[in-house]
Protein backbone atom coordinates (compact mmCIF):
# COMPACT_ATOMS: atom_id res chain seq x y z
CA UNK A 1 0.00 0.00 0.00
CA UNK A 2 1.32 3.39 -0.96
CA UNK A 3 0.18 6.49 0.66
CA UNK A 4 1.12 10.41 -0.34
CA UNK A 5 0.32 13.17 2.90
CA UNK A 6 1.35 15.70 0.01
CA UNK A 7 -0.72 14.65 -2.57
CA UNK A 8 -3.15 13.12 0.01
CA UNK A 9 -3.92 9.82 -1.66
CA UNK A 10 -4.01 6.14 -0.98
CA UNK A 11 -2.86 3.57 -3.37
CA UNK A 12 -4.55 0.00 -2.55
CA UNK A 13 -2.22 -2.84 -4.31
CA UNK A 14 -4.51 -5.70 -5.73
CA UNK A 15 -2.48 -8.68 -6.84
CA UNK A 16 -2.24 -9.41 -10.90
CA UNK A 17 -3.82 -5.84 -11.57
CA UNK A 18 -0.34 -3.92 -12.65
CA UNK A 19 -0.19 -2.49 -9.23
CA UNK A 20 3.64 -3.18 -8.58
CA UNK A 21 4.22 -0.88 -11.72
CA UNK A 22 2.16 2.06 -10.59
CA UNK A 23 3.56 1.76 -6.93
CA UNK A 24 7.11 2.45 -7.72
CA UNK A 25 5.91 5.15 -10.35
CA UNK A 26 3.94 6.33 -6.84
CA UNK A 27 6.95 6.52 -5.15
CA UNK A 28 9.46 7.52 -7.59
CA UNK A 29 7.27 10.54 -8.51
CA UNK A 30 4.54 11.32 -6.82
CA UNK A 31 5.66 11.61 -3.18
CA UNK A 32 4.26 8.12 -2.46
CA UNK A 33 5.62 6.00 0.14
CA UNK A 34 4.89 2.46 1.68
CA UNK A 35 3.05 2.06 4.64
CA UNK A 36 1.63 -1.66 5.74
CA UNK A 37 1.91 -4.52 3.63
CA UNK A 38 2.43 -4.64 -0.22
CA UNK A 39 -1.27 -6.56 -0.54
CA UNK A 40 -2.93 -4.89 2.58
CA UNK A 41 -6.63 -3.70 1.89
CA UNK A 42 -7.92 -0.59 2.38
CA UNK A 43 -10.55 -1.88 5.21
CA UNK A 44 -6.34 -2.41 7.18
CA UNK A 45 -5.89 1.20 6.38
CA UNK A 46 -8.39 2.02 7.66
CA UNK A 47 -8.46 0.42 10.99
CA UNK A 48 -5.28 2.45 11.54
CA UNK A 49 -5.58 5.67 9.75
CA UNK A 50 -5.63 9.05 11.31
CA UNK A 51 -8.98 11.24 10.53
CA UNK A 52 -7.14 13.02 8.01
CA UNK A 53 -6.03 9.93 6.21
CA UNK A 54 -9.55 8.50 6.53
CA UNK A 55 -9.83 11.65 4.28
CA UNK A 56 -7.37 11.09 1.85
CA UNK A 57 -8.14 10.09 -2.39
CA UNK A 58 -8.36 6.25 -2.59
CA UNK A 59 -7.89 4.15 -5.15
CA UNK A 60 -6.37 0.73 -6.55
CA UNK A 61 -7.10 -1.63 -9.76
CA UNK A 62 -8.87 -4.84 -10.47
CA UNK A 63 -8.59 -7.24 -13.36
CA UNK A 64 -11.17 -9.26 -15.01
CA UNK A 65 -11.31 -12.66 -12.85
CA UNK A 66 -10.86 -14.35 -15.94
CA UNK A 67 -7.49 -12.99 -16.83
CA UNK A 68 -6.15 -13.56 -13.11
CA UNK A 69 -7.58 -17.56 -13.35
CA UNK A 70 -5.47 -17.55 -16.41
CA UNK A 71 -2.09 -16.12 -15.00
CA UNK A 72 -3.03 -18.01 -12.05
CA UNK A 73 -2.77 -21.29 -13.96
CA UNK A 74 0.26 -20.27 -15.99
CA UNK A 75 2.51 -19.89 -12.89
CA UNK A 76 0.99 -23.08 -11.56
CA UNK A 77 2.13 -24.93 -14.76
CA UNK A 78 5.16 -23.10 -15.08
CA UNK A 79 6.08 -23.28 -11.32
CA UNK A 80 7.05 -19.64 -11.88
CA UNK A 81 10.10 -19.00 -9.85
CA UNK A 82 9.93 -22.18 -8.10
CA UNK A 83 7.32 -20.74 -6.04
CA UNK A 84 5.66 -23.79 -5.27
CA UNK A 85 8.64 -26.21 -4.81
CA UNK A 86 10.90 -23.75 -2.38
CA UNK A 87 10.53 -24.32 1.36
CA UNK A 88 10.84 -20.52 2.38
CA UNK A 89 7.51 -19.67 0.27
CA UNK A 90 5.89 -21.83 2.16
CA UNK A 91 2.92 -20.09 4.56
CA UNK A 92 4.07 -23.17 7.05
CA UNK A 93 7.93 -21.19 7.03
CA UNK A 94 6.77 -17.64 6.94
CA UNK A 95 5.51 -16.95 3.08
CA UNK A 96 2.90 -16.99 0.96
CA UNK A 97 1.96 -20.06 -0.71
CA UNK A 98 -0.87 -21.88 1.07
CA UNK A 99 -2.15 -25.41 1.27
CA UNK A 100 -4.51 -24.80 -1.54
CA UNK A 101 -2.11 -23.15 -3.32
CA UNK A 102 0.11 -26.66 -3.30
CA UNK A 103 -3.20 -28.56 -4.46
CA UNK A 104 -3.81 -26.35 -7.32
CA UNK A 105 -0.26 -26.89 -7.87
CA UNK A 106 -0.22 -30.80 -8.02
CA UNK A 107 -3.20 -31.45 -9.90
CA UNK A 108 -2.07 -29.13 -12.39
CA UNK A 109 1.76 -29.60 -12.62
CA UNK A 110 2.23 -32.75 -10.90
CA UNK A 111 -1.15 -35.01 -12.85
CA UNK A 112 -0.82 -32.09 -16.19
CA UNK A 113 -4.43 -30.98 -15.12
CA UNK A 114 -5.58 -28.53 -18.00
CA UNK A 115 -6.83 -25.25 -17.66
CA UNK A 116 -10.70 -26.32 -18.12
CA UNK A 117 -9.85 -28.95 -15.27
CA UNK A 118 -8.37 -26.27 -12.99
CA UNK A 119 -11.57 -24.08 -13.96
CA UNK A 120 -13.93 -27.10 -12.94
CA UNK A 121 -12.07 -28.01 -9.80
CA UNK A 122 -10.91 -24.38 -8.15
CA UNK A 123 -13.26 -21.87 -9.92
CA UNK A 124 -16.70 -22.90 -9.68
CA UNK A 125 -18.50 -20.91 -7.14
CA UNK A 126 -19.32 -17.06 -7.73
CA UNK A 127 -15.88 -14.59 -8.43
CA UNK A 128 -14.97 -12.61 -4.82
CA UNK A 129 -11.42 -10.99 -4.26
CA UNK A 130 -10.88 -10.67 -0.64
CA UNK A 131 -8.59 -7.50 -1.46
CA UNK A 132 -11.98 -5.70 -3.06
CA UNK A 133 -13.49 -5.98 0.95
CA UNK A 134 -14.06 -2.05 1.59
CA UNK A 135 -14.46 -1.13 -2.14
CA UNK A 136 -17.49 1.13 -1.33
CA UNK A 137 -14.63 3.05 -0.08
CA UNK A 138 -12.60 3.58 -2.52
CA UNK A 139 -13.01 6.90 -4.81
CA UNK A 140 -11.47 5.80 -8.13
CA UNK A 141 -10.97 1.97 -9.76
CA UNK A 142 -8.21 1.42 -12.39
CA UNK A 143 -9.34 -1.26 -14.71
CA UNK A 144 -6.21 -3.55 -15.79
CA UNK A 145 -7.33 -3.95 -19.44
CA UNK A 146 -6.75 0.13 -19.99
CA UNK A 147 -4.45 0.73 -17.19
CA UNK A 148 -2.59 3.67 -18.96
CA UNK A 149 -5.84 5.34 -19.84
CA UNK A 150 -7.43 5.16 -16.53
CA UNK A 151 -3.71 5.74 -14.60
Amino acid sequence: MIISHEHRYVFVEIPHTGSHSIAAELVEYYGGKRILRKHANVTQFLAQASPAEKKYFVFGSVRNPLDTAVTDYSKLESNHRGLYTNPVTLMANGGSVTDEHLRQFRMVHDEGASFADFMRRFHSKIYHNWFLVGSRRYDYILRFEHLREDY
